[in-house]
């Protein structure tokens, strides 16, 4: 069970850690078009 819910967690700031990823390079493909 305590094995489980480490899994869980780690893939959950996985995602979160990829679509903060996905966030910022947005944000740096945004700041080029501006330039």
């Amino acid at each position: 069970m305590k094995e489980e819910k480490k899994k869980k967690k780690k893939g959950h700031s996985l995602s979160f850690f990829s679509k903060r990823k996905s966030k910022k390079d947005k944000d740096e493909q945004h700041a080029m078009t501006l330039n």
